[in-house]
């Protein structure tokens, strides 16, 4: 057969390629339109593991699977980059179960902050990383950092104030971190302001935040607590730390 196909002039060999090429491209797209015509490889289930806040169908209509979607047709490498461009999720692993399911396993950012300008509101982790904005925002009991002074949220996380906070709340002992349990929020203006949750106390630690300042809020919140105080304010601003009975300096 090969000998005979030698033996034959250079066009009709031409014709012959062209011939099986076209028809192998024909037979390929057949068997494509056959296939995406079986309702046996459309996709019917999905699921989502590993969400703690976030909602599974927000999700999905932000990477575009829907239902009745060609399993064939599933490129988890594309899939996987939409999914990591949602600020609440870190990383993400697919599969695709045939006939007809998908299965995500997620790994979600978790906040530790809300973070407010006078008109936004959105969650963030304890590095700083956006978490969800607006409506998305569906944790409301973490500690709120308040920076009234940013025109929008871009703004407030690449403030001075914030970016130190997060960094000195990184430094602190991890039995020091109790600061996100004890206040309610910081405000990270002129005048920083922390406030205690469920007490009408106030701590002052001036325009300047350090490290050193940070902790000094968690010791005299201790302090004030354990000598049941009757105190209202804090005030951090010098060397020393004062009690006072109201804000008045």
């Amino acid at each position: 057969m090969v000998s005979f196909f030698k033996k034959l002039p250079i066009f009709v060999k031409l014709i012959l390629v062209l011939a099986t090429i076209t028809l192998g491209f024909y037979s390929l797209k057949l068997a494509a339109n056959i296939v995406e015509q079986q309702p046996y490889y459309r996709l019917k289930k999905v699921k989502i593991h590993g969400l703690i806040n976030g909602d599974a169908d927000q999700i999905l209509k932000e990477i575009g699977l829907n239902k009745n979607t060609d399993l064939l047709s599933i490129n988890k490498v594309k899939l996987k980059k939409k999914l990591l461009k949602i600020a609440r999720i870190a990383d993400a692993e697919i599969k695709i179960k045939y006939p007809d399911a998908v299965t995500i396993m997620v790994k979600e950012r978790m906040p530790s902050f809300l973070l407010k300008t006078k008109n936004q509101l959105a969650s963030v982790t304890k590095k700083g990383v956006l978490v969800a904005e607006g409506d998305e925002v569906v944790e409301f009991n973490n500690l709120v950092l308040i920076v009234n002074q940013a025109p929008n949220l871009d703004y407030a996380l690449k403030t001075k104030l914030f970016k130190n906070f997060i960094r000195f709340f990184n430094q602190l002992n991890p039995h020091e971190k109790n600061i996100q349990e004890y206040f309610s929020d910081v405000i990270l203006e002129d005048e920083i302001i922390f406030h205690g949750r469920g007490d009408n106390l106030t701590i002052n630690l001036g325009g300047d935040l350090t490290l050193e300042k940070m902790r000094k809020v968690y010791y005299a919140y201790l302090y004030y607590k354990e000598k049941n105080l009757s105190t209202n304010f804090i005030d951090l601003r010098g060397r020393l730390v004062k009690f006072k009975f109201n804000d008045k300096i």
